[in-house]
């Protein structure tokens, strides 16, 4: 989708050193983001609250609520113990978009950013493992979610496809 398209941009104007390019193209995508995770909370199926309320519901005391809980935050993130499988079962739903891969995603262009101006090579090795540790965090209660208020779908996506699309020559490459 779009967000690949200005991703890819993005490793381009890395690799070519455009400072400019990189610092633009990060905003975009970090917009783009918040306003993916604003269209989702329009409508409770594409939500993490009732992911993870429902898996809560299931417990019959804090301790069993709890464990339901990580589980539940475990499955959609991290999956499980190593990072073989991280975001196996990943999912686009508001509150799990701006709590657990917006901030990675914005790790990922704080870092090129700062190669980029620094020039020095981004080291993926070190990075991934810094999300691995990051969304090992996120599974943990300590780490309050907050979601995005819902609102009116089809308003916010009008809106979106009149930022998005209505002033392009044809629609977008998907």
């Amino acid at each position: 989708g779009y967000f690949q398209q200005l991703r890819d941009r993005f490793v381009i104007a890395y690799k070519s050193g455009n400072i400019k390019e990189v610092e633009l193209i990060g905003k975009q995508m970090k917009t783009l983001l918040k306003e993916t995770d604003e269209l989702v909370a329009c409508h409770s199926a594409f939500s993490l609250r009732q992911w993870i309320e429902s898996a809560r519901d299931m417990g019959i005391n804090s301790e069993e609520k709890d464990y339901y809980e990580i589980n539940a935050r475990t499955l959609v993130t991290v999956w499980g113990d190593t990072d073989q499988l991280t975001d196996y079962a990943r999912r686009g739903w508001s509150g799990l978009i701006s709590n657990y891969y917006a901030p990675r995603w914005n790790m990922f262009i704080n870092e090129v950013t700062d190669c980029c101006i620094q020039h020095r090579t981004f080291d993926e090795k070190a990075f991934n493992d810094k999300c691995y540790r990051w969304g090992r965090k996120f599974i943990d209660l300590s780490m309050k979610i907050h979601y995005p208020q819902s609102g009116d779908g089809v308003a916010r996506a009008r809106a979106l496809y009149r930022k998005y699309f209505s002033h392009r020559e044809g629609p977008l490459q998907f």
